[in-house]
């Protein structure tokens, strides 16, 4: 037997359709890319600066994603703290490298800070997202990030499964957004 998948009556494209799925896979996409540059850069792979590239240009896509559905400012505000969070990333990953405890201290700490203005922000601009969920789906993250740097296959694959559920609730919020926006936007013209 052959089952059609079919939303609820919320009358979304396909193209939004394909957008949701691609918020989804977003998230995924930067739990490997991070682990490829761990292991690039603990492992002194030649082809680290290309990982570290790609890696830099995904606040950019997921910035792209969010201005076709929030719009531009609130698009520029998100890659703005997602690349600031990449780079305290990057700082964090090369001061545990050189042993720097100090450093290191204050980059986790810079770390957490942005998963506390991401949350607020992205509770601000979709009202189908919580701060608090953000917290700790970000914060269970960056907890694996920083134990993934070990090399540990295990905490990848738990890093993998973690970002599945971000990239859930992240595709869930947009979906909820979305078919408020129609029926908004329906009701208003009748």
């Amino acid at each position: 037997m052959v089952y059609k998948c079919r939303l609820p009556d919320g009358n979304i494209s396909l193209g939004q359709e394909n957008l949701i799925f691609r918020a989804r896979t977003l998230n995924r996409d930067l739990a490997t890319w991070l682990t490829l540059y761990l292991y690039s850069l603990y492992g002194g792979y030649a082809n680290h600066d290309l990982i570290e590239e790609k890696l830099n240009q995904l606040p950019f896509e997921f910035g792209n994603m969010m201005k076709l559905i929030f719009g531009e400012r609130a698009a520029e505000g998100y890659i703005t703290m997602f690349s600031n969070y990449i780079t305290i990333l990057e700082n964090l990953f090369h001061a545990q490298l050189s042993g720097d405890t100090n450093a290191s201290n204050e980059y986790i700490k810079q770390l957490y800070e942005n998963v506390d203005q991401v949350s607020a922000y992205l509770a601000q601009i979709n009202p189908f997202w919580q701060e608090s969920i953000w917290k700790t789906l970000l914060i269970s993250f960056n907890d694996m990030i920083l134990e993934n740097y070990r090399q540990n296959i295990d905490i990848f694959d738990r890093l993998l499964s973690q970002s599945s559920v971000i990239g859930d609730y992240f595709s869930e919020g947009i979906y909820n957004y979305l078919i408020y926006s129609s029926k908004s936007i329906s009701s208003s013209t009748i």
